[in-house]
C-alpha cells in the first residue's frame, strides 16, 4: 500500500497545480470557453482519490468515525489540516458563486461558459489536495511502521547517523533517551 501511496503523490501533486492554474485563469478572465483538456482533470480526480481513500481506510481502520479524519493526516505537517479546512471553506464559498452566477442562464450554442470552468476548478482543488494529504501521509506512516527513520523534518535517514544529512536536525529514536549523549 505504501508503494501505492508514493506512485499517486506526484500525481495529485500535478492535478492540484493544474487546477489551482485552472482556477486563477479564468478567475482572471484569461480563459475562453471551456476546452476538453481541462476537463481531463475530472477524471484525475478520480485517479487519485480512490486510492487515497483506501490509504484512509488503512490509516483509520478501528477508530470512530469522529476520528477517522484526524487519523488520517497524521503523517502530514501540522499546518496541512488547517490548509485543507481552508480550502474547502473557498471551494464551498466558490461553488455558492458559481450557482448564482450561472442560476438562470441560458445554456450557450458554442459550449459551457467560462464561469463552469471557474466553479469546477474550486471543487478539483480540493480533491486534489485532500488526495495529496492522504496519500502523504499514509506514504510517511507506513514508513513508519515499516522501521523507516526519520528526522523530525521527514528526510529518511540512515540507520546509525544521529543527526540528518539533508538538514541537520538531531535525530533521537523513541525509547532511546540520552543514551546517545553519553548521559543515559
Amino acid at each position: 500500500m505504501r508503494r501505492v501511496a508514493s506512485f499517486f503523490i506526484p500525481l495529485a501533486a500535478v492535478g492540484l497545480g493544474l487546477s489551482a492554474a485552472v482556477h486563477l485563469l479564468s478567475v482572471f478572465g484569461r480563459l475562453g470557453q471551456p476546452t476538453t483538456p481541462w476537463f481531463l482533470l475530472h477524471l484525475g480526480v478520480f485517479v487519485v482519490f480512490i486510492p487515497a481513500v483506501l490509504v484512509q481506510q488503512r490509516l483509520s481502520t478501528g477508530l470512530n468515525p469522529q476520528d477517522r479524519w484526524k487519523a488520517s493526516l497524521r503523517g502530514c505537517p501540522p499546518w496541512v489540516p488547517r490548509a485543507l479546512q481552508v480550502l474547502g471553506v473557498y471551494a464551498l464559498l466558490n461553488f455558492f458563486r458559481f450557482l448564482w452566477v450561472t442560476h438562470g442562464r441560458a445554456p450557450s450554442p458554442g459550449g459551457p461558459p467560462p464561469d463552469v470552468l471557474w466553479g469546477f476548478s474550486g471543487h478539483w482543488m480540493i480533491f486534489y489536495a485532500a488526495a495529496w494529504a492522504m496519500l502523504y501521509s499514509g506514504e510517511r506512516v507506513m514508513g513508519m511502521e515499516e522501521g523507516e527513520r526519520r528526522c523530525p523534518n521527514g528526510h529518511p535517514v540512515s540507520p546509525s547517523v544521529r543527526y540528518c544529512e539533508q538538514c541537520g536536525n538531531s535525530v533521537l529514536d523513541e525509547g532511546r533517551g540520552d543514551r546517545d549523549s553519553g548521559r543515559g
